[in-house]
């Protein structure tokens, strides 16, 4: 596993339009500085399950705190990614 720093992440969920051989895309994007990377692309048929954890030093647990403070509409994306 590799492991990076970096100053923005971008986790896209796409749901694949009928006729696709899989019904689901997920997309890791990766900003540093000026320079976007897209990480990786996975397809797959079964719908994306996220989690969201707190590290709390000896333990990591699951926290609804964590899941509202990225999807709770308070974490206004950055300057755009590129296309």
């Amino acid at each position: 596993m590799k492991i990076i720093r970096t100053e923005d992440v971008e986790v896209t969920f796409e749901k694949a339009p009928p006729g696709r051989d899989y019904k689901w895309t997920t997309t890791l994007r990766v900003r540093v500085k000026d320079h976007d990377k897209t990480l990786f692309e996975v397809l797959t048929s079964n719908k994306p399950y996220m989690q969201f954890l707190q590290d709390g030093v000896d333990t990591v647990f699951h926290s609804k705190k964590a899941a509202i403070e990225i999807i709770g509409g308070k974490n206004p994306m950055p300057k755009r990614f590129h296309e």
